[in-house]
């Protein structure tokens, strides 16, 4: 669906990108994403870079001068977009985020070069979204028109000096969408691989209850 779009820039070219789905009021939502196999989608791919045009490499240009380069190279087609940025008003930009849900903003530098499987701090990424990392410790069978799970129970590890060890502490259960069913139903599959285990009483309503050691990411 992209090549052609992505043809039109002829050539020899690579730039960085990223494909998005987009929901209905289009903004980037990455669990569309995860299931655009599954189900139709609205992609788009965004440009944001120029590593090489034209086969001349142009990494130690200023990131302005690279993204002149990339404006100038990138056709106009609906599947394609070019990145903007903004200049000064970071806090701004930020909260803007915040209010719209996105999950964050991407602040580089003006004069940054490109640095190649380098993490550097030419760009930093500050997230608007609240996160935790979990592990699951079980799970609540499906009721009604659902499939493969009502919910999964989450936990954290939190670490006990004496005597020295992890207690699970208890934070809630997640729901799932149910638009990615063969994902969910590989997961399930996973978590029956898992051995279960006495639950306190923290815990004494699972269906499922499982050895904490699948991580995630709330």
């Amino acid at each position: 669906m992209l090549l052609p779009a992505l043809q039109k820039m002829g050539g020899s070219s690579v730039i960085d990108g990223e494909l998005c789905a987009l929901d209905a009021h289009g903004r980037s939502r990455f669990h569309l994403l995860q299931n655009a196999l599954n189900k139709k989608a609205k992609l788009l791919y965004v440009g944001f870079d120029a590593l090489f045009v034209g086969g001349k490499d142009i990494r130690e240009k200023s990131l302005l001068e690279r993204k002149k380069i990339l404006k100038a190279l990138m056709p106009r087609d609906p599947l394609l977009r070019y990145s903007e940025h903004v200049a000064e008003f970071g806090r701004r930009e930020f909260a803007k985020a915040q209010r719209a849900h996105e999950e964050g903003v991407i602040a580089k530098r003006a004069a940054g070069l490109y640095y190649s499987g380098k993490r550097t701090r030419e760009w930093l990424k500050f997230k608007a979204v609240h996160e935790q990392e979990v592990v699951i410790v079980g799970y609540t069978e499906p009721r009604r028109s659902r499939k493969y799970f009502g919910s999964l129970v989450l936990a954290i590890l939190k670490r006990i000096s004496k005597p020295r060890r992890n207690d699970v502490c208890f934070r809630g259960q997640s729901g799932l969408t149910q638009s990615g069913h063969p994902v969910l139903r590989a997961f399930q599959r996973q978590t029956r691989c898992l051995g279960s285990r006495p639950t306190c009483p923290q815990f004494s309503s699972l269906d499922a209850p499982r050895t904490p050691q699948l991580p995630s990411q709330l």
